[in-house]
């Protein structure tokens, strides 16, 4: 049943008025009464999804940097593809599937030798890593415990965590 233009307008005035008072006074059915609301309440919806998504288009996801050390109990620590999958594994038993993928955790920077690193991960999820590296305790098949020593919000803040407190410059912990 399609919608008449004279229906249309009287549901727009009612909008425009403050409520569905307009549309009520309108003499509409009650069936069309529920098509009309449906109708503007999925398009109110889409007009509130695209202003969100035209603010965040303009802006880069904020990300936050944690750096962190890797300490062995079984040998070396263990390499970055396997300290990685660790880690998704953990933070995916911890908070799930949906907050894994928003999250996007990745590791930008691994020594293998020394177990430091740096994790990037969005920073509304950055509490939620720390409590993934915190509960880490195997890795590559060894036992890890992982200790987070910075959050910062660039890659070059988060290295200055592994600068001895003697080094030059800012930052040394």
């Amino acid at each position: 049943m399609p919608l008449d233009s004279e229906v249309l307008a009287a549901a727009l005035a009612g909008l425009v008025a403050g409520g569905l008072a307009g549309v009520l006074a309108s003499g509409l059915y009650a069936v069309r009464l529920r098509r009309l609301a449906n109708i503007l309440s999925r398009a109110a919806l889409r007009q509130r999804e695209l202003v969100r998504l035209r603010r965040l288009a303009g802006r880069r996801p904020r990300r936050r940097y944690v750096a962190f050390e890797v300490l062995s109990l079984d040998g070396p620590p263990p390499g970055r593809g396997e300290f990685e999958e660790a880690l998704r594994g953990v933070y995916l038993k911890a908070f799930g599937a949906e907050s894994l993928a928003l999250a996007r955790p990745r590791i930008v920077y691994y020594e293998e030798g020394s177990g430091r690193g740096v994790v990037a991960v969005a920073r509304d999820y950055r509490y939620h890593i720390l409590a993934a590296l915190g509960l880490l305790r195997m890795a590559g098949g060894r036992r890890v415990l992982v200790v987070p020593l910075r959050t910062s919000g660039t890659v070059k803040g988060a290295l200055r965590a592994f600068r001895s407190p003697g080094a030059p410059g800012r930052g040394g912990v």
